[in-house]
């Protein structure tokens, strides 16, 4: 069950209720469900969404996220056979600031090609200094919370 309340607007929760266009769906597991996005990159774009609702990824416990990305692996070697894709981009908008939309945590699977024009993450050069004191910040900003979180099908 989600941590939180489900808002009425939310398109993704119709799956639930059932008024989802069945059309779109592709496939399910007890806590996911992926379908077709309403509004693809490319033909066979791909969503990958857990049935309960979270509004972000940080919003949505481990096991769940577990559950949504064992499926959207599935779901990316499906679309490669279907369209014949050479890859694919795997997406998880966090946030307004990048494009979050839809405040139901959904995966992006965007069939990519040579040809397809579309923009490419090309990151700047970084230097040693910059890297470490990125790399410690973030590691203080952890502070101890790795041993809080179990792997993905650990045991125990």
């Amino acid at each position: 069950m989600s941590n939180r309340a489900v808002p009425r607007e939310c398109p993704f929760c119709a799956y639930e209720s059932r008024t989802f266009p069945k059309s779109r769906i592709i496939c399910e597991t007890a806590g996911a469900f992926a379908f077709l996005s309403n509004r693809p990159i490319s033909e066979g774009h791909a969503l990958v969404a857990p049935k309960a609702h979270y509004s972000d990824f940080l919003s949505t416990p481990a096991d769940t996220l577990c559950e949504v990305m064992n499926l959207a692996q599935v779901v990316g070697e499906a679309v490669v056979r279907a369209t014949g894709c050479p890859g694919f981009t795997v997406g998880i908008n966090q946030g307004r600031v990048s494009a979050q939309r839809v405040f139901h945590l959904h995966v992006h699977i965007m069939p990519r090609y040579f040809d397809d024009a579309l923009p490419q993450w090309e990151g700047h050069p970084a230097g040693r200094a910059e890297l470490a004191r990125g790399a410690k910040r973030i590691r203080d900003a952890l502070a101890g919370e790795l041993q809080a979180h179990q792997d993905c099908g650990a045991d125990g």
